[in-house]
């Protein structure tokens, strides 16, 4: 089969995915090239079980083995090629289409201010080259494609605007540790997911 690429990126992960997007949407025809297989979430996705908390996640298993046995990286490449054939029906680092975002927790918070100027600021790392408001029109971009769930008003971060979706409903469990927090002087903030919370 001829295929005939403008551009062609490797890993269709959450870099790869976007940048993919973005290039199709400017008129160039892109390939992605994923090494692993795509994923049935009917049955490959643990975390989409009620006891979910009692199945083994292959990659959760396959880090803390890899992290316990040996860090270089000949070790590290073994073990995963042992592991994925033991483990036929599974997978390693979330090698396939998708890549790691089909285990990413949806968390979608953006780099507070101070964030881009640890060295001025703090006298730690390297300050960047751009700052908060060059970056804000593109947090939003993405936030707006992922319908991300947020509340407004953290005084902890920068002001912004709405998020496309508002946030979550606290949990029972969280509702008990915003009360106790409050009683302290502290304030619980609902957590930023690119889950939406409405269609």
């Amino acid at each position: 089969m001829a295929m005939d690429f403008d551009i062609v990126i490797i890993g269709s992960g959450a870099g790869g995915g976007m940048a993919a997007l973005s290039l199709c949407e400017k008129g160039f025809k892109v390939g992605l090239v994923e090494r692993g297989p795509v994923f049935d979430p009917r049955k490959d996705y643990v975390l989409n079980y009620m006891d979910w908390g009692l199945r083994e996640d292959p990659l959760t298993q396959a880090r803390v083995r890899e992290q316990t046995i040996d860090r270089s990286y000949q070790t590290r490449y073994r073990l995963g090629q042992e592991y994925q054939q033991r483990n036929a029906n599974t997978y390693y680092r979330v090698h396939g289409l998708g890549g790691s975002t089909l285990h990413y927790q949806g968390e979608a918070h953006r780099f507070p201010e101070h964030a881009f100027n640890g060295l001025n600021e703090f006298g730690w790392g390297i300050d960047w080259p751009i700052n908060y408001a060059d970056l804000a029109p593109w947090y939003q971009r993405t936030e707006h494609l992922l319908a991300v769930a947020g509340a407004v008003g953290n005084p902890f971060k920068a002001d912004r605007e709405a998020f496309p979706t508002p946030a979550h409903a606290l949990s029972p469990r969280s509702k008990l540790l915003a009360r106790s927090a409050q009683s302290i002087g502290m304030t619980l903030q609902p957590n930023t997911l690119a889950l939406p919370s409405r269609s």
